[in-house]
Order: structure tokens, then C-alpha cells, then sequence
């Protein structure tokens, strides 16, 4: 998910509120877990998104 407003409206939408983060992508873009074991990656809008997902 990329930016706060639209991940915190999803995540509350999916009545999810509790994560555990599981790695550190790059500065400020995280992979957290739900308690379901659904995992959620997230990067602030303001952060470009550079090299993190090349394409094939």
C-alpha cells in the first residue's frame, strides 16, 4: 500500500488494528503481519518508489 491515508482507510475498512512488522524493506517501507497471517507491505506517498520493485 502506498501512502498513510489510503493504508490506515483500507486496513480500518478490513477491521484490522493490530500488526507485527516483519522486515524493514528500505527507509520507511515495511512488511507487517496481521494476527490472520496476512502480510502488508507499506511505503509512504511521499517516497518514490526508485529500484525497490523492478520490473521482468
Amino acid at each position: 500500500m502506498e501512502g498513510g491515508a489510503t493504508a490506515y482507510a483500507s486496513l480500518q475498512r478490513l477491521g484490522w488494528d493490530t500488526f507485527t512488522i516483519t522486515d524493514e524493506i528500505a527507509p520507511g517501507v515495511i512488511r507487517m503481519r496481521a494476527p490472520n497471517g496476512t502480510h502488508v507491505t507499506m511505503k509512504p506517498g511521499s517516497y518514490p518508489w526508485g529500484g525497490l520493485f523492478p520490473s521482468k
